[in-house]
């Protein structure tokens, strides 16, 4: 008896086509995970509050300060650093954590900004929403940056106090 070439779907999924298929699927998915990840409860964005603004020591400004923990594996050459934006405007500040190899399974807790990273300058008066993103970048494994967590604040300092809260 003859056989007809059998031209449906499982037809064509060999043993060899099926493990193909997922070794590629494990491996994307070994590799989704070999990413660090920031734990999203440990996120803190505060105030720092300064005593002049442009020169004026009437008038107090602030610049963001940030503490986050982040789950490894940190890979050495790593580069951690924040970026805050603004409403309507280009980003407004940007700084480098203290960085350190991290191996998968360990975390690595941060804290960044204020006046030991950020100048002066770059302080504002502006109260209300603001964008902020934490990322990663590593010359020795390619250089592009990776965005590890995105949020937003609403700043509402005060002499005392940090911002009124982040998400």
């Amino acid at each position: 008896m003859k056989r007809k070439p059998n031209s449906s779907f499982a037809g064509w999924l060999s043993l060899p086509v099926l493990t193909l298929l997922f070794a590629v699927l494990l491996a994307t998915n070994c590799f989704a995970q070999e990413q660090p990840t920031i734990a999203k409860d440990s996120v803190q964005v505060q105030a720092f509050t300064l005593n002049s603004y442009k020169g004026d020591f009437k008038t107090w400004s602030w610049i963001p300060q940030t503490k986050f923990r982040v789950n490894g594996p940190i890979p050495s050459g790593s580069q951690l650093f924040v970026e805050f934006a603004l409403p309507g405007a280009p980003a407004w500040v940007k700084y480098d954590c203290k960085t350190q190899e991290t191996q998968k399974g360990y975390w690595w807790q941060p804290e960044c900004g204020g006046r030991d990273s950020i100048p002066e300058e770059k302080g504002i008066t502006y109260t209300g929403p603001a964008s902020f993103a934490i990322k990663m970048r590593n010359e020795l494994m390619g250089g592009g940056d990776v965005t590890l967590f995105t949020g937003k604040t609403v700043s509402s300092p005060s002499r005392t106090s940090g911002l009124s809260g982040s998400t």
